[in-house]
């Protein structure tokens, strides 16, 4: 998953306005992957400054609107993950979760 965390607070995420109110767990992205070290790997290129690519859409998105990099700034955001268990099952759970509690789908 993709947060961005509080300057003032590293150890919390930012609160991300959704349809129906505000995520407090500030996931900007829920992905999965099969080969975990290259999708980490072509994430945080992709949503790096420094590197042009377009290997994964999230970072596409990202750096495709100035408005999103102002408001999570790439030195805050944080990559987590769950190595557990179904990925496919949790990728689901995560995405219905936010989808009830405030309207949005991310994925």
């Amino acid at each position: 998953m993709l947060s961005c965390m509080h300057s003032e607070k590293a150890e919390e995420p930012m609160a991300v306005e959704r349809l129906l109110g505000e995520d407090q767990d500030g996931v900007l992205y829920i992905g999965m992957a099969l080969s975990f070290l290259d999708r980490v790997i072509n994430l945080k290129k992709s949503l790096s400054p420094q590197h042009i690519s377009r290997a994964h859409e999230c970072g596409a998105r990202y750096k495709g609107h100035s408005g999103i990099c102002h408001r999570f700034p790439y030195e805050r955001l944080l990559i987590t993950f769950d190595g557990a268990g179904d990925a496919r099952a949790l990728n689901v759970k995560l995405c219905r979760l936010t989808c009830r509690s405030s309207g949005n789908f991310r994925r």
